[in-house]
């Protein structure tokens, strides 16, 4: 197939511009949620598959091969594919995940998809509507743009909340470390009263009870 004069190319795959930069978001968002570990299988993005029926002839659609489950399509429904769908063996596809970015300039020819979830479809039969939307809803509204906007906005919530985890641990291992510092010397203090009495050879009442005054006093001040 011809490609359109705006490709460019995504490891290895021909890609409109907005998949290029949709992608790679999308991707961070999923291993952020520990459902991808590595990089995303795509398995089409412009192309001409006989079963797609030319929804990826221009761009705005993908596929890929590796995820099939109702997380994987609610996040890119939240990223701005709402025509997003695990398509499966008993569809008649090797399974695969299949979205449209809504707000694509290049999507026209899979833009009757967006219109078909908006009804409740599932994007396959005529005009898209040819069975139930299976998917996640209510549906995020949003379009490819915002959609990066919102996965980004998560992962710099999830980035702060660990800067903080870890300062909170920081600074309590630095009080742990403290209050093992003063312990030792505590003991050490406690040690060397002792050491006096047994050198003596004989402790009074005064001493004894000096003695626990000052383990009293130290256990109070830890």
């Amino acid at each position: 197939m011809t490609l359109p004069t705006y490709t460019v190319w995504f490891r290895g795959y021909p890609a409109c511009p907005c998949l290029a930069e949709w992608l790679p978001v999308y991707e961070a968002e999923l291993q952020r949620l520990g459902v991808l570990s590595g990089s995303l299988r795509i398995y089409q993005l412009i192309g001409g598959a006989s079963a797609s029926a030319g929804t990826h002839s221009n761009g705005g659609a993908f596929d890929i091969s590796d995820l099939v489950g109702d997380l994987d399509v609610w996040i890119a429904r939240q990223m701005g594919a709402d025509a997003t769908w695990a398509r499966t063996a008993a569809q008649g596809f090797t399974p695969h995940l299949h979205g449209v970015l809504t707000g694509c300039p290049h999507n026209a020819p899979a833009r009757y998809q967006i219109d078909a979830v908006r009804s409740g479809g599932n994007g396959l039969g005529s005009g898209g509507l040819g069975g139930v939307d299976d998917g996640p809803r209510p549906l995020s509204g949003r379009t490819w743009r915002q959609g990066i906007e919102w996965a980004k906005q998560r992962q710099e919530d999830d980035m702060t909340q660990y800067a903080d985890q870890l300062d909170g641990i920081d600074k309590k291992l630095d009080a742990l470390l403290k209050g093992q510092d003063k312990a030792r010397r505590q003991n050490a203090a406690i040690r060397g009263k002792v050491t006096k009495l047994v050198q003596k050879g004989s402790a009074t009442r005064a001493d004894l009870a000096e003695l626990l005054a000052a383990i009293d006093n130290d256990t109070e001040e830890s």
